[in-house]
Protein backbone atom coordinates (compact mmCIF):
# COMPACT_ATOMS: atom_id res chain seq x y z
CA UNK A 1 0.00 0.00 0.00
CA UNK A 2 2.70 2.46 1.30
CA UNK A 3 4.65 1.48 -2.11
CA UNK A 4 1.51 2.58 -4.38
CA UNK A 5 0.78 5.95 -2.58
CA UNK A 6 4.64 6.82 -3.05
CA UNK A 7 3.77 5.74 -7.19
CA UNK A 8 0.81 7.78 -6.92
CA UNK A 9 2.30 10.97 -5.27
CA UNK A 10 5.42 10.84 -7.53
CA UNK A 11 3.06 10.83 -10.66
CA UNK A 12 0.82 13.87 -9.13
CA UNK A 13 3.76 15.95 -8.43
CA UNK A 14 5.49 14.95 -11.88
CA UNK A 15 2.29 15.86 -13.41
CA UNK A 16 2.22 19.04 -11.93
CA UNK A 17 5.61 20.12 -12.55
CA UNK A 18 4.72 18.79 -16.61
CA UNK A 19 1.68 21.49 -16.01
CA UNK A 20 3.55 24.44 -14.97
CA UNK A 21 6.55 24.38 -17.28
CA UNK A 22 4.59 23.80 -20.28
CA UNK A 23 2.02 26.82 -19.81
CA UNK A 24 4.60 29.49 -21.64
CA UNK A 25 5.10 26.76 -24.35
CA UNK A 26 1.36 26.51 -25.16
CA UNK A 27 1.14 30.28 -24.92
CA UNK A 28 4.14 30.78 -27.24
CA UNK A 29 2.48 28.17 -29.36
CA UNK A 30 -0.96 30.22 -29.39
CA UNK A 31 0.78 32.78 -30.76
CA UNK A 32 2.45 31.20 -33.14
CA UNK A 33 -0.53 29.88 -34.60
CA UNK A 34 -2.19 33.50 -35.27
CA UNK A 35 1.12 33.82 -37.36
CA UNK A 36 0.84 30.91 -39.32
CA UNK A 37 -3.05 32.27 -40.02
CA UNK A 38 -1.52 35.23 -41.16
CA UNK A 39 1.17 33.87 -43.37
CA UNK A 40 -1.16 31.51 -45.38
CA UNK A 41 -3.43 33.85 -46.31
CA UNK A 42 -2.95 35.05 -49.98
CA UNK A 43 -1.17 38.31 -50.78
CA UNK A 44 -2.65 40.87 -53.16
CA UNK A 45 -0.93 41.65 -56.53
CA UNK A 46 2.49 43.68 -56.53
CA UNK A 47 2.88 42.73 -53.02
CA UNK A 48 5.54 40.59 -51.48
CA UNK A 49 6.11 38.76 -48.26
CA UNK A 50 9.18 39.57 -45.94
CA UNK A 51 8.67 38.48 -42.45
CA UNK A 52 6.63 37.36 -39.94
CA UNK A 53 6.43 37.26 -35.96
CA UNK A 54 5.02 36.06 -32.73
CA UNK A 55 4.58 36.66 -29.31
CA UNK A 56 2.90 36.07 -26.15
CA UNK A 57 2.75 38.32 -22.95
CA UNK A 58 1.45 41.44 -21.68
CA UNK A 59 2.18 43.49 -24.58
CA UNK A 60 0.54 47.12 -24.89
CA UNK A 61 -1.89 48.40 -22.33
CA UNK A 62 -2.78 48.39 -18.90
CA UNK A 63 -3.75 46.06 -16.12
CA UNK A 64 -3.24 42.13 -16.37
CA UNK A 65 -3.93 39.63 -18.66
CA UNK A 66 -2.06 37.45 -21.84
CA UNK A 67 -2.31 39.01 -24.85
CA UNK A 68 -1.14 36.84 -28.32
CA UNK A 69 -0.11 38.63 -31.22
CA UNK A 70 0.83 37.51 -34.76
CA UNK A 71 2.08 39.73 -37.59
CA UNK A 72 3.52 39.47 -41.14
CA UNK A 73 5.61 42.21 -42.74
CA UNK A 74 4.70 42.92 -46.66
CA UNK A 75 6.06 45.02 -49.26
CA UNK A 76 3.33 46.74 -51.46
CA UNK A 77 3.20 49.06 -54.51
CA UNK A 78 -0.90 48.74 -53.08
CA UNK A 79 -2.00 51.80 -50.87
CA UNK A 80 -3.07 50.95 -47.63
CA UNK A 81 -7.34 51.67 -48.37
CA UNK A 82 -6.33 49.28 -51.24
CA UNK A 83 -4.58 46.72 -48.85
CA UNK A 84 -7.34 46.79 -46.79
CA UNK A 85 -10.44 46.26 -49.13
CA UNK A 86 -8.40 43.28 -49.96
CA UNK A 87 -8.03 41.55 -46.52
CA UNK A 88 -11.32 42.79 -45.40
CA UNK A 89 -12.62 39.72 -47.17
CA UNK A 90 -10.66 37.63 -44.49
CA UNK A 91 -12.04 39.46 -41.08
CA UNK A 92 -13.87 37.16 -39.36
CA UNK A 93 -14.60 36.16 -35.65
CA UNK A 94 -11.64 34.02 -35.18
CA UNK A 95 -9.20 36.08 -37.02
CA UNK A 96 -9.69 39.91 -36.73
CA UNK A 97 -7.16 41.97 -39.31
CA UNK A 98 -5.54 44.72 -39.20
CA UNK A 99 -3.12 46.97 -41.19
CA UNK A 100 -0.49 49.62 -40.86
CA UNK A 101 2.17 51.36 -42.48
CA UNK A 102 5.69 50.01 -41.39
CA UNK A 103 8.65 52.56 -41.35
CA UNK A 104 10.69 51.04 -39.11
CA UNK A 105 12.23 47.45 -37.78
CA UNK A 106 10.66 48.11 -34.41
CA UNK A 107 6.71 46.71 -34.15
CA UNK A 108 5.53 50.68 -32.04
CA UNK A 109 2.61 49.60 -30.49
CA UNK A 110 4.11 46.68 -28.53
CA UNK A 111 4.69 48.80 -25.19
CA UNK A 112 6.19 45.99 -22.61
CA UNK A 113 8.20 44.49 -24.53
CA UNK A 114 10.72 44.91 -27.78
CA UNK A 115 9.01 43.33 -30.97
CA UNK A 116 11.07 43.67 -33.83
CA UNK A 117 11.40 42.47 -38.04
CA UNK A 118 14.89 41.63 -38.44
CA UNK A 119 15.15 42.79 -41.93
CA UNK A 120 16.52 45.89 -42.39
CA UNK A 121 13.58 48.30 -44.35
CA UNK A 122 14.95 49.92 -47.21
CA UNK A 123 13.09 53.75 -47.49
CA UNK A 124 12.64 54.29 -50.58
CA UNK A 125 9.83 50.83 -50.44
CA UNK A 126 6.57 50.62 -48.83
CA UNK A 127 6.04 48.24 -45.98
CA UNK A 128 3.12 47.22 -44.16
CA UNK A 129 2.07 45.54 -41.38
CA UNK A 130 -0.67 42.91 -41.65
CA UNK A 131 -1.39 41.99 -37.99
CA UNK A 132 -3.55 40.46 -35.37
CA UNK A 133 -4.60 39.66 -32.04
CA UNK A 134 -5.93 36.61 -30.53
CA UNK A 135 -7.31 34.45 -27.43
CA UNK A 136 -5.72 32.17 -25.51
CA UNK A 137 -6.87 28.60 -24.17
CA UNK A 138 -7.62 28.65 -20.43
CA UNK A 139 -6.11 27.63 -17.89
CA UNK A 140 -3.00 28.54 -19.33
CA UNK A 141 -3.48 32.02 -20.35
CA UNK A 142 -4.51 33.06 -16.79
CA UNK A 143 -1.31 30.95 -15.01
CA UNK A 144 1.45 32.76 -17.21
CA UNK A 145 3.24 34.97 -15.12
CA UNK A 146 3.90 37.24 -18.47
CA UNK A 147 0.33 38.39 -18.40
CA UNK A 148 0.61 39.84 -15.07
Amino acid sequence: MKKIMTIMGITIIAFLVLFIVSIPFVNNYTATIIETKLRDLPLPEKSSYIESVSQAGKLAGNGNGMQFFGAILIESEMSIDELNKFYSDYNNDRLNLIIDEQDSQQIKFIEHSELIFNCELNQNKNYFILYAWGKGIEPFCSLDVRGY
